[in-house]
């Protein structure tokens, strides 16, 4: 199972970079390629202006290295005042620049839910990359010689302690935020609850 954002803010932690460009200090380094070819900086920006030209005329790596896709990746420093003296800067770097600029907003259009969400899973989350970072697995892995079965334990501890803090959000989402919709009197609010469980239980069953 894998929950990229707990994953990019252990990692965070452990190693000193996210594996999200969402959290990241520029966008990722990747480009998204289009069925005939044409090449763009990312796949919520597929639009002419950042169109880096088409793989069949110049080279994948070429394109990847331009002027437009350097422009685009410095374009996610481009954080407003509230940002730059949030708490949580270094965690969140603003978020993904469309949920900035497709709705012309100063923040991130997920920026209370980000605080929450960092307020609620980062001591945890701290605690489990303390725990990589002196156990065993980090110990063999720096050594020649490597006993298999410890770093195997070290993985699953980790892998289990995230699955906590995942289970901890869902349930306090169930008890806030749905039992909120259940005891208004807007049928639609709780209808999309309802679909919204059952997609996410839908998920969990299948990375079970």
């Amino acid at each position: 199972m894998n929950i990229r954002q707990f994953d990019s803010l252990v990692t965070y932690h452990v190693l000193g970079n996210h594996t999200m460009c969402t959290f990241s200090s520029q966008c990722a380094g990747f480009v998204v390629v289009e069925h005939n070819g044409d090449a763009y900086c990312c796949e919520f920006f597929v639009e002419p202006k950042w169109k880096l030209g088409n793989i069949l005329e110049t080279p994948l790596a070429e394109l990847a290295q331009s002027k437009t896709r350097r422009t685009f990746a410095r374009n996610k420093q481009n954080i407003c005042n509230k940002c730059l003296v949030c708490r949580h800067l270094d965690y969140c770097r603003g978020g993904c620049v469309k949920d900035r600029t497709r709705l012309n907003e100063e923040q991130s259009h997920f920026c209370e839910g980000y605080k929450q969400f960092f307020d609620h899973a980062l001591p945890r989350i701290r605690q489990i990359a303390n725990q990589i970072q002196n156990s065993t697995l980090t110990r063999h892995t720096r050594q020649a010689e490597k006993y298999c079965i410890d770093i195997i334990i070290q993985i699953h501890a980790a892998i289990h302690a995230l699955h906590r803090v995942a289970d901890k959000i869902f349930i306090k989402h169930i008890d806030h935020c749905v039992r909120d919709a259940f005891a208004g009197k807007s049928k639609k609010k709780t209808e999309e609850k309802i679909d919204e469980l059952m997609k996410v239980i839908k998920n969990l069953h299948k990375l079970s």
